[in-house]
């Protein structure tokens, strides 16, 4: 599991178009849209889309009601559905948004397995980004985390038009911080947060 976030989403109006973007096996598609949500992000195994309604009990039961998985993240402890709610209202992509967590999907089963997403750090300064994963306990030890990660970097670069990209960890989730020095991010400073205590930051010029 891995997870660096903040809780800034601001709604990016998008034209339709079909250019693309391509970075190792990903492929960063700018417009798709299918039924009521639409593609952030593709990779050769995994979909990052808008949340739909249904998506919320979903993540719940994968995510938020698990204190092991939540341990790391918000508030260090499990969720209630009421505050799974609210979190996902106030920091998950909706319509035409881009920036903000968003349910990540398995390709060849449809399934959730997690969230992801790039967010605005109010807690960096002005213009820094940073990017965000967990990954459900029963898909991990499959690469997923990484996969989706390295393509958030692309999209930090090619979409959003920034040279750096930020990850906020737990200074005790050393699962975390092996993946962010494999895909070549290094550790920066140790900040405060009001709402998330004490966290490493790493970045990598992209």
């Amino acid at each position: 599991m891995i997870f660096i976030c903040s809780s800034l989403t601001f709604l990016y109006n998008i034209l339709y178009k079909n250019e693309k973007f391509y970075l190792f096996v990903d492929t960063i598609q700018k417009n798709k849209r299918e039924e009521n949500f639409m593609i952030i992000l593709e990779t050769s195994r995994l979909l990052l889309k808008t949340i739909e309604k249904e998506d919320t009990q979903i993540l719940y039961d994968l995510i938020f009601s698990d204190d092991n998985t939540m341990k790391y993240t918000f508030g260090k402890k499990a969720f209630t559905l009421e505050e799974t709610k609210k979190f996902i209202y106030k920091n998950f992509c909706k319509n035409n948004a881009i920036i903000g967590f968003a349910p990540l999907f398995e390709k060849t089963t449809g399934q959730i397995i997690g969230m992801s997403g790039v967010l605005k750090s109010e807690n960096l300064g002005i213009n820094h980004y940073e990017f965000g994963c967990i990954i459900a306990k029963d898909f991990r030890r499959k690469g997923y985390a990484q996969e989706v990660v390295i393509s958030e970097l692309t999209f930090i670069k090619k979409r959003l038009k920034q040279n750096k990209a930020y990850a906020l960890v737990d200074k005790d989730d050393i699962a975390s911080k092996n993946l962010l020095k494999k895909i070549g991010m290094s550790f920066q400073k140790t900040i405060i947060l009001k709402e998330r205590e004490e966290k490493e930051v790493y970045t990598k010029s992209v």
